[in-house]
């Protein structure tokens, strides 16, 4: 019923190791009613046993170069399971047993694919992948077995199980398609229920656990949350209808009890206009009833009703006077994108003599009004919609046309609209020979992934390696170069490519912490006064050239304390005031200042004491 932010800033010590999901184990309430996972980045996943009150951290991939995106607890025996990338098609499947340890593999490396989600049920076992890929075992296939439900430039980032008081089970899917698909078979992608979302992408999904209908929520992007109730189809009753003369016969039957509203249209994709409400005892008792309202013969009635089984029959009355011919079908019927978009906004014009009109989208109905044109905002980016327009006239009551032919045209709506390049790049050396790179993504709400970019020596940028989204950071392992320069940009579903980030460099000798050995646009002095220090201390340094400068605070362990300096000076004679007081929380002692410009390193002591 509503929503409440929490304080991050207790639960969420390391701003690189960002959490992307978070459970409760709730299936053996009251038990394990405390306990919870966060799957994070850099290869840890978060554990509390107190209700969230304190949280631990577990390094679960030692090499600290998967970002773990959900965790999921099996309502059956407990298994924990967390599924993540490492940003070069390696995904990776983290389990641990009740009472057992974390343990990694990493299922169908063959087809180079990253994982973005991960349900089971005791039986089955599911994961959502990169190129449209759902990998699963079950009691049917008990080793990893691929299974491809979208194309290859697709995504599938949710994947969730109905583990609770529903028969038979089902999984739900949803991606970067905008659709929503539910099956109970894995295996096969065939008559899958789909629930189009238009061109939002699906990130999440989950269940709650009510007795008799559950509701399902995804969450997409633009911030959006979308709410789906479930009716059990074996307890609605079923729903049959019947042409007679100057009437239609409606029939009801099924076991349970229920009540709910029948809507009637002379279009089969509508629009469906009401007709009456009904309540129905149960029990396997027939109720019939008449619609009376139908006033020509010799066009379909097509029925429909919430709380009933829906019935797909056409009735077809006698009797009645004949209706009047169909209208003209509308002319120049043309479909264009919208310029200076994301993609969602087509255009439909059409000619016709009438006045109301009634529009579809693949065979969808999503509009109808005294209109003759159309603005349509809802389209999937990339994708080749067929939309048709038919002139309808009224001849009856008022929710009984005839409508003419259709009309019909197809459009790609292109999104063309560059996204905003990332920020605040940086990159430390990770381990023996990797350098890791970090960046704050855009907010933009259409980000595919990012690419990286790297310059050696004098050679020119070229890019080495592309990350999915959400992610935002990436490891190289370059050979001993004297130089190595990098920068990031933004690429959109697309394919739009953003400016490039802030570039960073390295001087990679022996260690991105050593001074640099160079001679280019190099500070001709950095001195830190005092030294030691008891209170304010001052970084006086000279630029032959408009620099970007930033130092770091760090404590004899090798653990990063402040951030004291991050801007761009002007060439020329600077001098920077920092106060270390104890009003800042630094206490005393041996600190080590990390000094970076463009062509410039160092690392210096500084000792203060009060």
């Amino acid at each position: 019923s509503s929503w409440s932010k929490l304080d991050t800033n207790k639960y969420h010590p390391k701003k690189y190791q960002p959490f992307k999901g978070i459970v409760f184990v709730i299936h053996s309430y009251p038990t394990n009613r405390d306990t919870g996972y966060i799957a994070a980045g850099e290869g840890y996943i978060y554990e509390t046993t107190d209700g969230g009150s304190h949280w631990s951290r577990r390094l679960v991939d030692t090499t600290k170069k998967h970002c773990f995106f959900r965790v999921w607890v099996d309502p059956y025996d407990n298994t924990v399971r967390a599924a993540g990338d490492a940003g070069q098609s390696t995904g990776i499947i983290a389990t641990k047993p009740p009472g057992g340890n974390w343990g990694v593999e990493f299922p169908y490396p063959e087809l180079g694919l990253n994982f973005f989600d991960v349900s089971s049920d005791g039986s089955t076992m599911g994961i959502a992948c990169s190129k449209g890929y759902i990998i699963y075992k079950d009691q049917s296939h008990p080793s990893y077995t691929a299974s491809h439900y979208l194309p290859d430039q697709q995504v599938l980032y949710a994947l969730n199980l109905h583990c609770v008081n529903i028969s038979p089970v089902y999984y739900e899917i949803g991606g970067s398609d905008g659709t929503i698909r539910k099956t109970s078979d894995l295996s096969s992608n065939a008559g899958l229920a789909k629930y189009n979302l238009c061109n939002q992408v699906i990130k999440g999904v989950a269940t709650s656990p009510e007795v008799g209908y559950p509701v399902t929520y995804f969450v997409g992007s633009g911030g959006r949350v979308y709410r789906l109730s479930h009716d059990a189809n074996d307890w609605k009753p079923y729903m049959s209808v019947y042409g007679e003369y100057r009437r239609v016969r409606i029939e009801l039957s099924g076991s349970e009890s229920t009540y709910g509203t029948i809507y009637r249209s002379t279009c089969p994709d509508g629009p469906f206009y009401y007709v009456m409400d009904f309540s129905y005892p149960g029990n396997n008792q027939p109720v019939t009833l008449y619609d009376y309202s139908v006033d020509w013969s010799g066009i379909p009635y097509y029925y429909t009703g919430n709380g009933v089984i829906l019935c797909k029959d056409t009735a077809w009355v006698s009797g009645l006077p004949s209706a009047p011919s169909p209208p003209p079908t509308p002319s120049n019927f043309t479909v264009q994108d919208k310029p200076s978009d994301n993609g969602g906004g087509v255009r439909l014009t059409w000619d016709g003599a009438g006045s109301s009109y009634t529009l579809y989208k693949d065979d969808k109905y999503f509009a109808a009004g005294n209109m003759h044109e159309y603005n349509h905002d809802r389209c999937v980016t990339g994708y080749s919609h067929n939309f048709k327009v038919r002139e309808r006239q009224y001849y009856a009551n008022e929710s009984d046309y005839r409508y003419s032919a259709p009309a019909s045209a197809n459009c790609v709506a292109v999104n063309n609209l560059v996204p905003s390049a990332p920020s605040n790049l940086t990159g430390e050396k990770s381990g023996q020979n990797d350098v890791k790179l970090r960046w704050d993504e855009p907010d933009d709400i259409d980000i595919y992934g990012y690419n990286i970019y790297r310059k050696k020596g004098n050679e020119a940028y070229t890019k080495v390696n592309s990350v999915p989204c959400p992610r935002a950071f990436w490891f190289d392992t370059p050979a001993a170069y004297t130089k190595l320069w990098y920068k990031v940009t933004a690429v959109d579903w697309s394919g739009n490519e953003s400016n490039y980030s802030n570039e960073i460099y390295f001087n990679f000798t022996y260690s991105p912490y050593a001074q640099a050995s160079c001679d280019v646009d190099e500070p001709a002095s950095v001195q830190i006064i005092p030294n030691p220090a008891t209170g304010r201390i001052c970084f006086n340094f000279t630029l032959r050239a408009e620099d970007y400068m930033r130092v770091d605070l760090y404590d004899v362990t090798g653990r990063m304390i402040r951030r004291l300096i991050n801007n761009k000076f002007t060439a020329g004679n600077h001098c920077v005031k920092i106060d270390l007081s104890s009003e800042n929380r630094i206490g005393n002692g041996v600190y080590f200042v990390r000094i970076r410009a463009r062509d410039y390193q160092s690392m210096e002591k500084l000792v203060i004491g009060r």
